[in-house]
């Protein structure tokens, strides 16, 4: 695997991809994320772990340079932006912007721990919105478990989300979501 970045400036970020999210769907949304609710986008966010998830296998057994080239430029950056914006959506749905959290202890630095962590706050967002006991900081804690996932695969988070927005403004205008 490649050398992970030391910082990718996610965080100091996100702020403003919060912000693109929120416009991009009040302009291009018949719906609130507060219309849709928090089940709908914590639903959306274990659909898209379990992408990410699939990409993250498929880096993990190719043997082609090429095809492992593609996996983590292209395929990687797309799905962790897909989760990234639902957990914004999820965010949303609550009415605040999650902060950057403090941690009580450092996260996983091994792939495989990395990823059962991601798989298990995703599902625990999705069982903490069915008990109406979700909160902020478990977004906000899923997000950071992004973010080091996508370090350890060099990839730049912020850019991958903002240019995901702009796509799915672009379809959105298109008509390709109903």
């Amino acid at each position: 695997m490649n050398e992970p970045l030391k910082d990718l400036g996610f965080w100091s970020s996100y702020p403003s991809l919060y912000e693109k999210a929120a416009r991009i769907q009040k302009e291009c949304f018949p719906y609130s994320p507060e219309e849709r609710g928090a089940l709908f986008y914590a639903l959306e966010v274990c659909g898209e772990v379990g992408e990410l998830l699939n990409v993250c296998k498929k880096i993990i057994r190719t043997k082609d340079p090429g095809k492992l080239d593609a996996l983590l430029k292209n395929a990687l950056p797309e799905e962790a932006a897909d989760c990234a914006i639902a957990l914004t959506m999820l965010a949303q749905s609550l009415g605040g912007e999650p902060g950057r959290p403090a941690l009580d202890g450092p996260l996983p630095e091994d792939l495989h721990p990395l990823l059962i962590a991601l798989s298990r706050k995703a599902s625990s967002l999705y069982a903490a919105a069915w008990e109406n006991a979700l909160s902020s900081e478990d977004i906000a804690l899923t997000l950071d478990l992004l973010f080091k996932l996508s370090q350890k695969f060099t990839c730049d988070l912020a850019a991958a989300v903002s240019a995901k927005l702009d796509k799915i403004a672009q379809r959105a205008l298109e008509k390709h979501y109903d």
